[in-house]
C-alpha cells in the first residue's frame, strides 16, 4: 500500500482469499475493475493477489528470460507472442491460494497450448502440457459447467461473486500480453 502513495493516479487492486483487502480500491474482480476503469483513468495499477502475484515472483526467481501472463481472455495473443520469441515455453499455473491445483488454471494453460499447436502445427509438449490441452479440448464446449465444479468457483459463489467466472472465461477477447519484470508488468506492445 506504500507503493500507491508514490503515484498520484494509481488503482490498488488487492485481495486475500478472493475478498477485497481493506483500503484497496478494488479486489481482483475483473467486472469491478472494468467498471472502475470505465469511469476514471489511472496511470498505474498496483496488484496484490493470493496466488497470481506469488506465481509471477516464483517465475521471475527461477530466472526465466521472459514471463508473460496468460488466461482464456488472451490465450491466442500470448501464444502468438511466445511463438515468435521463444524456443522453449514453460507454463506455471498460479493455483488456488498459490498452493493447490485449480481446474481453471489447468484449462487456461490447455487453451494456450492449443493456440500454440494451431500456430506452430507441431509441438513436443511435456505430458502435463499435453494433458492440459486435451482437458481443455474436452471441456471447452461446457467450460463454465466444469469450472463451476472447482474449488475457486465455489469460493467465489460463497462470497457472492460468481458473476466473475463467466467474465473470466471468455476466449481470446484481448490482444494484451502482460510481460512481468522485477517490480512491474507492462503490455508487450509497449515494449517494442
Amino acid at each position: 500500500f506504500m507503493l500507491k502513495k508514490r503515484f498520484s493516479r494509481a488503482l490498488l487492486s488487492a485481495e486475500v482469499d478472493a475478498v477485497k483487502v481493506p483500503d484497496a480500491d478494488v479486489g481482483n474482480s475483473p467486472t469491478k475493475i472494468r467498471e472502475i476503469l470505465s469511469r476514471k483513468r489511472y496511470d498505474v495499477m498496483i496488484i496484490r493477489t493470493s496466488a497470481g502475484t506469488k506465481a509471477i515472483k516464483k517465475a521471475l526467481s527461477l530466472g526465466f528470460k521472459t514471463v508473460v501472463i496468460g488466461t482464456f481472455l488472451n490465450a491466442r495473443a500470448v501464444a502468438k507472442y511466445l511463438a515468435n520469441r521463444a524456443s522453449s515455453v514453460g507454463i506455471l499455473c498460479a493455483g488456488y491460494k498459490g498452493k493447490y491445483f485449480a481446474i481453471e488454471d489447468f484449462l487456461a494453460a490447455g487453451a494456450i497450448v492449443g493456440e500454440l499447436f494451431s500456430l506452430l502445427g507441431h509441438l513436443n509438449p511435456e505430458d502435463q502440457a499435453l494433458a492440459s490441452h486435451l482437458a481443455f479440448k474436452s471441456a471447452k464446449d461446457s467450460l463454465i459447467d466444469v469450472i463451476l465444479m472447482g474449488r475457486s468457483a465455489r469460493r467465489l459463489a460463497e462470497i457472492g461473486e460468481e458473476y466473475d467466472i463467466q467474465e473470466s472465461i471468455r476466449m481470446n477477447v484481448s490482444e494484451v500480453v502482460p510481460v512481468a519484470f522485477k517490480n512491474e508488468i507492462r503490455d508487450a506492445s509497449a515494449l517494442i
